[in-house]
């Protein structure tokens, strides 16, 4: 079933693009509603950046935290 919402979900992406574009150059629009706009555009065209997480002591472990392409 997630694979069937997916697909749905899918082919509206060129729209969802387009909207989150209109609210980012909407210079009437709410400043948190264009920051929000663009990093959703920012995360999708260059996917979030790696997280470093401290774990006991002076260790650090980096995860990145990208989705693979399906």
């Amino acid at each position: 079933m997630l694979k069937g919402v997916r697909d749905l979900a899918r082919v509206h992406t060129a729209r969802a693009i387009e909207v989150l574009f209109e609210i980012m150059d909407d210079s009437d629009a709410n400043k948190q509603a264009r920051i929000a706009a663009a990093k959703e555009l920012l995360d999708r065209g260059y996917g979030r950046p790696p997280q470093d997480i401290q774990v006991g002591g002076l260790e650090t472990i980096v995860i990145n935290l990208k989705k693979k392409a399906t």
